[in-house]
């Protein structure tokens, strides 16, 4: 599977990514010897590529407007509402509550 990828990408014109062994793997990725069940056989090493965690950025952004005072409801369906100026008023089917700021989803 990895020598086809290693082709596929050599016939795309990425030139610059190689196969590892698992011990060349383990020296690139040493956390991999402590998490992984087994050692690894081999890995395809592309230097230019990255990977990222489609959830970290919005959880980090949760995260940071929580530690602002942000609450985050969820299961809580808005029945109405009113705005007084300052503040709104909203029934919802875990009760009443009061924000300044209501971001429904």
């Amino acid at each position: 599977m990895l020598p086809d990828l290693l082709r596929k990408a050599h016939a795309n014109g990425i030139t610059n990514c190689s196969l590892l062994s698992g011990d060349s793997v383990l020296l690139h990725e040493p956390a991999l010897a402590a998490s992984a069940a087994k050692r690894p056989l081999s890995a395809l090493l592309v230097p230019d590529e990255g990977v990222a965690d489609p959830w970290l950025l919005p959880l980090f952004y949760l995260r940071q407007a929580q530690n602002r005072g942000v609450q985050l409801l969820t299961d809580c369906g808005v029945i109405g509402g009113a705005f007084d100026g300052e503040l709104w008023t909203l029934s919802t089917t875990r009760g009443s509550l009061r924000a300044s700021l209501v971001r429904l989803e």
